[in-house]
């Protein structure tokens, strides 16, 4: 089984995010958007949730 690694995300990050919860949006049925966020809006969302003291996590797998 990989090992993944769970940790705070990076700005650089961001691009990535956009590419998995796009992909879920045109193939699940877990979010109501139609499209989603950019990654500057990703970005933004980041920022808020780290200025509100809310963590943005992703995981990584080595």
């Amino acid at each position: 089984m990989p090992d993944l690694r769970i940790r705070p995300a990076r700005d650089s990050h961001a691009r990535a995010v956009q590419a998995i919860y796009d992909y879920h949006v045109a193939h699940g049925t877990a979010s109501f958007d139609s499209t989603g966020p950019s990654a500057a809006e990703w970005l933004e969302k980041m920022a808020a949730l780290r200025t509100s003291g809310w963590p943005f996590l992703v995981a990584e797998k080595d």
